[in-house]
């Protein structure tokens, strides 16, 4: 089996469908377009809408095929959500300092993401997350130990005690 840095490194130089996702939104659409995109996109986060409705909403205008849309929609979000949660983990040092590579494992699970499952990375050096266009991995925060935390059980028991958090 290869190793992740020499499957991540494959995904980086070979792009999807011809194109690397930012690569073709930029080639494809003036700046005007894609900040409609950016913009759509995000009204549709506004609204809690799921990816099929901020796609649906997107079929008309952009002159982009169903899957083309899904695609973008799909990998924006996606992109978006584990930007912000590296901004919290980051602020969080105190709390951990590991991250996890968790991909969504099933059959359409690629080579890459099934590789990098339960691999640990710091922080300040990962894989970017999503790897490929439509990637369902995210990054999950690794809990420091207790002892790593200045903790010990005694305290974590004297602490739901005083809560009344019942075990």
């Amino acid at each position: 089996m290869l190793a992740p840095g020499v499957m991540f490194e494959y995904w980086q130089k070979t792009p999807v469908g011809g194109h690397l996702l930012k690569d073709w939104v930029e080639s494809s659409f003036d700046r005007n377009t894609i900040d409609k995109i950016k913009q759509e996109i995000g009204k549709g986060l506004l609204r809690a809408e799921s990816y099929e409705q901020i796609a649906e909403r997107m079929s008309v205008g952009f002159g982009m095929t169903k899957n083309e849309i899904d695609t973008l929609v799909r990998t924006t979000i996606r992109t978006a959500h584990n930007e912000a949660a590296e901004r919290v983990y980051s602020q969080n040092k105190d709390l951990f300092d590991e991250l996890r590579w968790t991909a969504a494992v099933n059959d359409r699970t690629c080579l890459l993401c099934a590789a990098l499952e339960g691999k640990r990375f710091t922080l300040e050096a990962h894989p970017p997350c999503p790897v490929h266009p439509r990637c369902r991995c995210t990054l999950l925060p690794v809990l420091k130990s207790l002892k790593d935390l200045g903790l010990t059980t005694k305290d974590i028991e004297e602490f739901a005690a005083e809560e009344r958090i019942v075990s």
